[in-house]
């Protein structure tokens, strides 16, 4: 007997964004030390029984969509090679992408180079969002080493998927504010743009990095806690400056939204639910151009500050769209949502720290890792950070032309030279 999975308001959400990015999410770990194929591949195995969404096909049925279930071979999900250029086989792999309906809903590489390995993972971010997808690569990095040292292996979590569960943790009073937060948070007044060129039969799905070594890091954070400034609005104040030194006009706002993973908001952190996507954004604005990254600086953390007071950080909005997907068959919801949605032209996802502890494989050395979110269709683009042992990389996933590239790795760069003049300065 066929098995159903319901398409909850986020599923459906991000199978609409199709329009705007490859709806995929990338990630990469890179070790000293070669894994045990074999066993790796027992352990993604038993991660798929345990987790059926991630061998199902999603069915956009025009009245309501959901999940089947499907059979699969696991050799559709998990794959090996020997390649003496691991870098470019991670850029290879991470720039695919996984139909909607396909069999398979994530895909893992493993890539061998003599005394180095690289595993690559690549999801449908329908499934769940990059905060769940750091916890079940997690879960399936401890059952790995549970088989070789031949301990007992963790179960993956089971339960809700629903977006509701954001509301579990208020009081009724508050609770009732919640669902009533019907403003349209999406909707950007000033219209300011990466300066992508036009899509073209050229573009190719591309990953751009910086990668940033922790002496540099560390001396950023000292540098931003004398400035009462987090990392987070560092680099905010790093990418809006930048933005402006690409020709945005220097007398116009820029808004960048700002991913807000929404597990804030539930008991437990999400713990006790199913994988899902539980993220919402803020928006951050500076008003114009300043002199230097400095001033920058401040006017972001004027508008950060203003943010994290907000109780409901993130919530605005659900309630218009769960509205949207409740009254109407799902065809008319979708148009109605395009409508009313504006999709940003810019954005920011600091997907936070890969712990050292939660990611390191038996007989392995982890060297370094990166989790960046879907790549965007021009002219959208989105920065992505992430840290690990110390060192941050940035990623800006586009599907571009090599012009665009060069765009793209000047604005990189200009960051990374921005960085150096702010450690500097005087105070």
């Amino acid at each position: 007997m066929q098995k159903y999975i319901k398409a909850e308001m986020w599923d459906k959400m991000q199978y609409l964004f199709r329009n705007y990015y490859d709806r995929m999410i990338h990630m990469a770990f890179y070790y000293k030390g070669n894994v045990d194929f074999n066993v790796f591949k027992e352990a993604v195995g038993e991660m798929f029984e345990q987790v059926p969404i991630l061998h199902s096909a999603y069915i956009n049925n025009f009245i309501k969509p959901y999940w089947v279930v499907r059979k699969y071979d696991i050799d559709d999900a998990v794959f090996y090679i020997e390649s003496e250029d691991i870098q470019n086989e991670v850029d290879r792999f991470l720039t695919q992408t996984i139909k909607a309906n396909s069999n398979v809903q994530m895909k893992i590489l493993v890539v061998n180079s003599n005394s180095q390995t690289a595993i690559c993972v690549l999801f449908n971010h329908m499934c769940f969002d990059g905060g769940d997808g750091k916890k079940i690569i997690a879960t399936l990095f401890a059952n790995y080493n549970a088989k070789k040292s031949g301990d007992v292996p963790i179960l993956y979590r089971t339960g809700r998927r629903d977006f509701r569960q954001v509301y579990d943790k208020f009081n009724d009073e508050d609770k009732n504010v919640t669902k009533k937060l019907y403003k349209n948070i999406s909707s950007v007044e000033n219209k300011n743009r990466f300066p992508l060129t036009k899509s073209s039969k050229e573009d190719k799905n591309k990953i751009h990095y910086l990668r940033l070594p922790k002496e540099l890091v560390s001396q950023l954070k000292a540098k931003g806690k004398e400035n009462a400034a987090t990392l987070n609005d560092l680099f905010l104040g790093l990418y809006i400056h930048s933005l402006y030194n690409l020709g945005i006009d220097p007398s116009s706002k820029i808004t960048i939204p700002c991913m807000v993973d929404l597990r804030r908001h539930i008991p437990d952190n999400g713990e006790n639910g199913g994988y899902c996507n539980h993220t919402g954004f803020m928006l951050v604005d500076v008003p114009n151009k300043s002199e230097s990254l400095l001033e920058t600086l401040e006017k972001v953390k004027l508008s950060t500050a203003k943010n994290k007071k907000d109780k409901y950080l993130g919530l605005y909005g659900l309630p218009l769209l769960n509205l949207a997907y409740t009254i109407f068959p799902h065809f008319i919801s979708e148009i109605a949502i395009k409508i009313g949605y504006t999709n940003p032209l810019m954005g920011m996802s600091n997907v936070g720290e890969i712990k050292e502890e939660l990611y390191t494989l038996v007989d392995t050395e982890l060297l370094d890792a990166f989790v960046t979110g879907a790549t965007k269709y021009k002219p959208y683009m989105q920065l992505a950070m992430t840290s690990c042992k110390g060192n941050l990389t940035l990623t800006v996933a586009v599907r571009c032309n090599d012009k665009d590239s060069e765009i793209i790795n000047f604005f990189l760069s200009d960051i990374e030279h921005s960085i150096k003049d702010y450690l500097t300065q005087a105070q």
